[in-house]
């Protein structure tokens, strides 16, 4: 009898511990730049920007935002990027382009990049590096 009380008390800890997601990290040498995305006058930047979390560049020339939840996967949503020595442009994110210049030396973790809405636009976002 006792043994039994054991067994069913372990089932419902068993069944009552919530499951927990845990994502990889990213390999060594990894092929993307890794970003948080800062958002200081949210009225500025275009609706659909506001909910993402970070972002990362990949060689490939994509531009991907993410959101992490606690207890599920990651949202993604991707978009195309070119660069020219220290100028990032991103192409057709929520219906703009997005210009950032990067500092002329190598970036350092921490420091932030700030992008702006391409011609007239009067919107901008700003990226922490947060390394590869």
């Amino acid at each position: 009898m006792r043994n039994f009380y054991l067994l069913v008390t372990l089932t419902i800890i068993f069944l009552t511990v919530p499951s927990c997601d845990v994502l990889p990290d990213k390999p060594e040498g990894s092929d993307s730049f890794s970003w948080e995305l800062i958002l200081e006058q949210p009225s500025s930047v275009p609706i659909g920007l506001q909910i993402w979390q970070y972002a990362d560049f990949y060689s490939d020339g994509t531009f991907v935002l993410s959101k992490e939840y606690l207890y599920s996967s990651t949202d993604t949503e991707t978009f195309q990027y070119t660069d020219s020595g220290n100028v990032i442009r991103i192409h057709s994110m929520y219906g703009k382009d997005w210009v950032g210049t990067m500092p002329s030396g190598a970036i350092r973790v921490g420091e932030k990049v700030q992008f702006q809405e391409e011609g007239a636009g009067s919107g901008y976002f700003a990226l922490k590096y947060l390394g590869n």
